[in-house]
């Protein structure tokens, strides 16, 4: 408690020494009271050194003015206290949704992998050869039955190869297939719904699709195995 003049009247904690000092030119007094009779300010403590929020209101019909004051970290403890609670609760959370995330890829992945195998089953215990090939003439799926009737190795008929690297394999007597080959991977033809086409060694006949994606499936029964 100040007097208008600026001595200290009163304080709590109680300070005999400082009780009767004049602090007209302490901060409080010269940036706000001198200019208004209510104020907020930011200072740093003269007794403790301390970063302290002080507010002062003057007393209507008395000279006498009130000033109260805490610490900087005192005001802002609950928020802090609150900003921890939420950065716990955020990081829990995000942890939660990431172990949620990583099961549901593993599902879907076992999913995806179940799925496949069921495919390879299926493709590869059909009886006859089987080999599906994009608009490049590249090799997207090729089945056991196919490599068997051609005597092909499974490291030359599988994804990514070409036709033509397949077909030149099949037989010397390659020059018709090669020539296949290239027609689909050049001008990228349309393949004609009931369009089939005889192997030279006569032996092995196929049958050409086209798919959805500018896919192109070929099955070739084996015509000896028929007879």
């Amino acid at each position: 408690m100040y007097h208008r003049d600026g001595t200290l009247l009163a304080r709590y904690p109680h300070i005999d020494a400082m009780i009767g000092k004049n602090f007209a030119t302490g901060q409080m007094h010269r940036q706000i009271l001198s200019r208004s009779n209510h104020g907020t300010m930011r200072l740093s403590s003269p007794l403790d050194g301390l970063d302290r929020l002080a507010s002062v209101r003057t007393l209507a019909g008395f000279p006498v003015s009130i000033i109260a004051t805490t610490t900087v970290a005192a005001a802002l403890a609950d928020w802090r206290e609150q900003t921890r609670s939420l950065v716990v609760v955020a990081g829990f959370s995000v942890l939660v949704i990431a172990v949620m995330l990583f099961f549901v890829v593993r599902k879907l992945s076992q999913q995806h992998q179940l799925e496949k195998q069921r495919l390879d089953t299926a493709v590869n215990n059909i009886p006859q050869g089987l080999v599906v090939y994009d608009a490049l003439a590249r090799v997207t799926v090729c089945n056991r039955r196919y490599i068997e009737m051609f005597g092909l190795s499974p490291d030359v008929a599988k994804p990514g190869c070409t036709m033509q690297g397949v077909l030149r394999r099949h037989h010397p007597q390659c020059a018709a297939r090669e020539s296949y080959a290239s027609d689909h991977r050049g001008s990228r033809r349309q393949i004609d719904p009931d369009h089939k086409s005889t192997a030279g060694s006569g032996r092995v006949g196929g049958h050409d699709r086209g798919c959805h994606g500018a896919q192109t499936l070929r099955a070739a029964p084996d015509f000896k195995a028929l007879k």
